[in-house]
């Protein structure tokens, strides 16, 4: 990573951990995009495309989130994940 980028993000390097959360996010986005297709959406065809589409997506998330309760990144409690994506958001917003 070059010096910008990690005085700008304040980490030496992207890991595992940002990477799934970044990656969740963009599934999660995918989702409710291809979700609004589909109900607008008339054409059978492209109904069709959408719905595979869907189901890719949905099965990506669920891969990445069995990844992150496997280490430990997601917290079944709902109290525990609430105080670290608090101190999440504090380190973000001290890194700008």
């Amino acid at each position: 990573m070059n010096p910008i980028v990690e005085s700008l993000t304040g980490l030496k390097a992207f890991n595992d951990q940002y990477i799934t959360a970044d990656l969740l996010q963009d599934c999660s986005i995918r989702i409710q995009l291809l979700t609004h297709c589909l109900s607008t959406t008339v054409n059978p065809e492209l109904r069709e495309l959408f719905e595979q589409q869907m189901q890719v997506s949905i099965k990506q998330q669920q891969r990445l989130l069995d990844y992150s309760h496997l280490k430990d990144w997601l917290s079944d409690n709902s109290e525990q994940q609430w105080v670290y994506d608090l101190k999440q958001a504090y380190k973000a917003s001290r890194m700008i």
